[in-house]
């Protein structure tokens, strides 16, 4: 005769003992360990203070970046404004030294016409005016005459033999030059000494 099986409902576990009742083998399950204790919680002072050490380095960053860029800026604003007027110097040069041509040819032309050397004086003072703004913009004319030679200030246009100065200097300007500050509107046009 067989023993009558037992069920067990509704249950979630069946112990040991039941299952031998029933007849069928008793599957072993390894002990489970005890729960580990949850690691302690960090210290919120500690989390707080490193957070502020982060903020705080961010922020001289950006402090950093900008200050850099403040002043990249200025310098940028005070070059654009100490070369402001070197376009309209580059326009109005052409035409001083067309009215600086025709001076020099009226003053040859007015020995026997008064009225000839009346005009020739106002347009001498009209030159002398330019100059003079010139000046006040920190515009420099230079002319080199018996200056070395220097390609940053100088476009020679030939060469003369001459012993009258020292090889490699200007021997002649064909034209003056221009530069505002330091920065070159037109080099002078020249021609360069050459040992004879």
């Amino acid at each position: 005769m067989s023993k009558p099986k037992v069920t067990v409902e509704n249950t979630e576990e069946t112990s040991a003992q039941e299952v031998v009742e029933s007849g069928e083998e008793a599957i072993s399950t390894p002990p489970q360990a005890p729960p580990a204790e949850p690691a302690p919680a960090p210290d919120p002072l500690v989390l707080a203070k490193a957070r502020i050490t982060e903020l705080e380095d961010k922020v001289l960053r950006i402090s950093a970046e900008f200050e850099n860029s403040k002043k990249r800026l200025l310098s940028e604003t005070e070059s654009r404004l100490k070369y402001a007027n070197v376009n309209l110097v580059r326009g109005l040069v052409p035409g001083l030294d067309n009215l600086e041509r025709a001076l020099g040819h009226a003053q040859e032309q007015t020995a026997q016409n008064e009225a000839l050397k009346n005009f020739v004086a106002g347009l001498d003072m009209v030159k002398g005016q330019l100059m003079e703004a010139f000046k006040s913009s920190q515009v420099e004319r230079f002319s080199p005459l018996g200056e070395p030679f220097d390609p940053n200030l100088h476009e020679a246009v030939g060469v003369i033999d001459t012993n009258e100065y020292q090889p490699d200097h200007v021997a002649l300007v064909l034209q003056a030059g221009y530069r505002v500050h330091d920065r070159v509107v037109r080099p002078a046009m020249v021609q360069v000494a050459k040992k004879s």
